[in-house]
């Protein structure tokens, strides 16, 4: 009987271990392990757990030779555990050694190459590079260092040297995975310049090399339309490219560098397709592509393009809607949206005067009951003034509001709907301040600012208002200025006494990486300030600055003290400063989910951010932009 058992129990081993080993054979299986590998290290890495993430690393490396994320995985440690160049040219050895012992490729072991050598700062990277760029022109350094270029592309505002450095890079890159960008941004500069001959040539081009790929198509078929030129042959195309991807396993991959869903660029493709046929007159053809897109992607261009067709039926009230539809919601560029409301003017043109008659027509057409504004910006005095920021606030009680521009731009609400710039007057100097933010630092009754500056000459201004319309000077008083480049600040009272207290966020260096730390600065109640940054716990998770873009208080936890959120920029993570009951100040920001979503080591892109009640129930919510 035990023999039975045992043999049972024998074969039952062997059969889970049987099951077990077709498991990890199986390529989903392996890939989740994978996945679940670097998860592990990322969460390592960002929780500074660098010994276990070096050890992690080392391991899935050993496991995964070839795989070059787990070397990207590497780097990335090297950069934020600040790891000393002795250190990494030790693990330079060990590494290409352990290549050539396995017998990896010459490309993957050039790359890592490559990679150690930029990580040293050594010279020699430049001819790796070039030589990866030749040899190897789809490998993941090629790759990585093409798309830096052409994100740089994407930012340039002089289209003669865009173009060039295009050309160029072309040359270089022939076969890229971002070479396709690198076209559609080369159309897209001959296009500004106006160079016709170098257009169609490169949109010869485009065509010969693209023939099936869904995005140039669409790229290619949106420039002949602007010329009224292959109507009928890009219809054809684009009809068939359509009816190919209108299915659901589609891969976006093969068409689009970014997040579009399928569905939203399907809407895209069809509407160029609408275009073409509108351009042949073939209207009833044109509308039923238009009405083959799901209402939930319809956008501008789209209610446009259906009120158009509707024009050249005479349905002007079919028409007038979807004109209306495409003004009401706008578009990204500001392309479609001027073109629906010219055409809106030319259906009722007895009331088309821009004026009074025609807009009240289009409110009581679109149901509209809410506020209305009228554009007073010139009746008021204020069409010359090109500043970027803006604080309201009575600074001489009179019961009208003043204007504060970049925190050096006095503007004096003249109570009959002007303004009147009083800064001369006031003794504002003109300094090089960016924004301005009142508040009544010695609980006066008149309202005091601090005016802020990206200026490295210690520009930054705290103003004490003098009661009699003049402001003094008392920065010198306080530790306020600094050189560093200070992009948010807000106001806030710490501690209940009553008494603003100030947040500065700073920014980075001059546009490097190099991030710079905030400061906390408590109202002493005599006109002046104390920095307590550090001995109310101000200070980064790890110690990290992080890049500053925004300030705001609010007591988010309703325990009768403000807390602090800062939005931070440049991918960083966000700060939620919980206030330790006027003690002292925790960052939550982690722990309550407002940190960021941490991806490969970066976050978000936070540039402003407010708190308030969404669901009307009692307790604050905080939006982030």
């Amino acid at each position: 009987m035990k023999n039975i058992i045992l043999i049972g129990l024998i074969l039952l081993f062997l059969g889970c271990s049987s099951l077990f080993l077709h498991k990890t054979e199986d390529p989903k299986f392996r890939e989740a392990a994978l996945h679940k590998n670097l998860n592990s290290i990322d969460e390592l890495l960002r929780t500074h757990q660098f010994n276990n993430a070096k050890k992690s690393i080392d391991k899935y490396i050993q496991n995964n030779p070839s795989h070059m994320i787990g070397y990207e995985k590497l780097f990335f440690f090297y950069n934020v555990a600040d790891i000393s160049s002795d250190d990494i040219t030790k693990d330079k050895e060990k590494y290409l050694a352990y290549i050539d012992k396995n017998l990896l490729p010459d490309s993957l072991s050039m790359q890592i190459e490559y990679l150690f050598m930029t990580t040293l700062e050594d010279s020699s990277a430049v001819s790796i590079l070039d030589t990866l760029i030749q040899n190897y022109p789809t490998c993941s350094v090629t790759t990585d260092n093409a798309k830096e270029q052409i994100f740089d592309y994407a930012v340039m505002r002089d289209d003669s040297v865009r173009a060039k450095e295009l050309e160029e890079f072309l040359i270089i890159y022939p076969d890229n995975k971002w070479t396709p960008l690198a076209w559609r941004y080369l159309l897209y500069s001959y296009d500004n310049l106006e160079d016709e001959t170098k257009l169609d040539s490169t949109l010869n081009i485009v065509e010969l090399r693209y023939p099936n790929d869904s995005r140039m198509l669409n790229t290619v078929a949106r420039y002949y339309l602007d010329r009224k030129r292959k109507l009928s042959e890009y219809e054809d195309k684009i009809r068939a490219m359509t009816d190919s991807l209108d299915n659901a396993d589609w891969d976006k991959s093969h068409y689009f560098f970014g997040d579009k869903s399928r569905e939203e660029q399907l809407a895209t493709y069809r509407f160029t397709l609408a275009e073409l046929l509108f351009e042949q007159n073939k209207y009833d053809e044109a509308l039923k592509i238009l009405n083959e897109i799901p209402e939930e992607q319809l956008l501008a261009q789209h209610f446009y393009l259906i009120g158009k067709i509707e024009m050249t039926a005479e349905q002007d009230a079919a028409a007038f809607d979807h004109l209306l539809k495409a003004v009401i919601m706008g578009d990204e560029r500001n392309k479609w949206t001027p073109k629906a409301d010219s055409l809106l003017n030319e259906l009722y043109d007895d009331l088309s005067d821009g004026g009074k008659a025609f807009r009240q027509f289009v409110n009581v057409w679109a149901k509209y009951n809410e506020p209305l504004f009228t554009d007073v910006t010139e009746q008021t005095g204020l069409g010359s003034y090109k500043n970027s920021r803006i604080a309201w606030g009575d600074y001489n009680n009179d019961g009208f509001d003043d204007i504060l521009l970049n925190g050096n731009v006095l503007l004096k609400n003249n109570a009959d709907g002007t303004f009147t710039d009083v800064r001369a007057n006031a003794g504002i100097s003109e300094g090089r301040t960016n924004g301005g933010l009142w508040a009544d630092i010695d609980r006066d009754g008149f309202l005091d600012f601090y005016a802020a500056s990206s200026s490295k000459e210690r520009e930054d201004r705290l103003w004490k208002n003098n009661g009699d319309g003049t402001f003094e000077d008392i920065t010198s008083f306080s530790p306020i200025s600094d050189t560093l480049q200070t992009e948010g600040a807000g106001w806030g009272d710490i501690n209940g006494d009553l008494y603003p207290d100030l947040y500065i966020a700073n920014y980075e260096h001059g546009g490097e990486y190099d991030k710079e730390p905030d400061f906390l600065f408590l109202n002493k109640r005599n006109g002046t300030f104390a920095d307590v940054t550090l001995s109310y716990h101000i200070i980064p998770t790890f110690q990290e600055n992080q890049a500053g873009r925004g300030v705001n208080w609010g007591d988010y936890n309703n325990d009768g003290f403000l807390d602090i959120f800062v939005s931070n920029y440049r991918l960083d993570k966000n700060f939620l400063w919980n206030n330790l009951r006027g003690k002292g100040f925790e960052n939550i920001a982690e722990k309550v989910g407002v940190e960021g979503n941490y991806v490969d080591g970066w976050y978000g892109h936070t540039i402003g951010s407010e708190w308030g009640d969404f669901d009307n129930d009692g307790d604050m919510d905080l939006i982030c932009a």
